[in-house]
C-alpha cells in the first residue's frame, strides 16, 4: 500500500481535456464526478475538489500526508539534539507538518516511535491517526490549498463504466495517451458518486 502511495504521488499529473471548465457527462452520473474533480483540480479549487471524494477516501489522503511527513523526522530528530534554537527553527520550515500533526493530536515522537514500525503495522498506527478526526475533508483541502499540484488532473477520456449498484469502476487516462490510464472507484453517497479509495 505504501508503495502504492509512493507511485501515485511520483505519477504525472495528466490534463483535463474539458474546455470551457464544466463537466459534459450528464450530472448524477459517474462520469460528471470525474470531470467536476478534475475542473476543480485545474482550477486549484481544493475545498470544492474534496468534495467529490468519500470520506474514506478523504482519511486514506490523510494517513498518506503522514506517511510523507515521515522522511521528516531525521530532520527533526537532528534538531532536537542541537537544542531548543535548533527545534524552532526546524518547525519553522515545517510549520505545514506540525500544523497537520497537531491537528491530528499527534507530534513528532509520535511519527518518530511509528518510523520504527514494519510497513504494514506503521500503515496500520497512521490510519488509526486519522480514522477518528471530525473534519478529515477539511484537513485534506488545507494540504491541498498549500500544495495544489497534489489535485489529480484526471484524463479526459472515460470509458468503461461499469455501474454495479451504489459502487461503480471507470477508467480514466488522457486521449493522447491511453497507455497511463487512471483506474477509478467511486461509490454512491447519499444519491451522490464520489470517487473512493484505491
Amino acid at each position: 500500500r505504501i508503495g502504492t502511495a509512493i507511485l501515485l504521488c511520483c505519477a504525472p499529473i495528466l490534463l483535463l481535456g474539458c474546455s470551457g471548465g464544466a463537466p459534459t457527462a450528464a450530472a448524477g452520473t459517474p462520469e460528471w464526478t470525474i470531470q467536476s474533480a478534475s475542473i476543480a483540480a485545474k482550477k486549484s479549487d481544493a475545498a470544492r475538489y474534496v468534495s467529490f471524494f468519500t470520506e474514506e477516501r478523504h482519511r486514506s489522503e490523510l494517513a498518506g500526508e503522514i506517511m510523507l511527513l515521515n522522511v521528516q523526522v531525521p530532520i527533526r530528530e537532528m534538531a532536537e539534539s542541537e537544542g531548543a534554537h535548533s527545534v524552532k527553527a526546524v518547525d519553522a520550515l515545517l510549520a505545514d507538518e506540525v500544523a497537520l500533526l497537531t491537528a491530528l493530536g499527534k507530534d513528532w515522537a509520535w511519527l518518530s516511535k511509528t518510523s520504527k514500525l514494519g510497513d504494514d503495522e506503521r500503515w496500520r498506527e497512521w490510519e488509526s491517526a486519522v480514522a477518528n478526526v471530525a473534519n478529515p475533508g477539511e484537513l485534506w483541502a488545507k494540504s491541498l490549498r498549500k500544495h495544489p499540484d497534489m489535485m489529480i488532473w484526471w484524463g479526459n477520456k472515460i470509458e468503461n463504466v461499469q455501474v454495479n449498484g451504489d459502487t461503480a469502476t471507470a477508467k480514466a487516462y488522457a486521449e493522447n495517451n491511453p497507455r497511463f490510464e487512471n483506474q477509478l472507484k467511486l461509490k454512491r453517497v447519499n444519491g451522490e458518486w464520489k470517487i473512493d479509495v484505491r
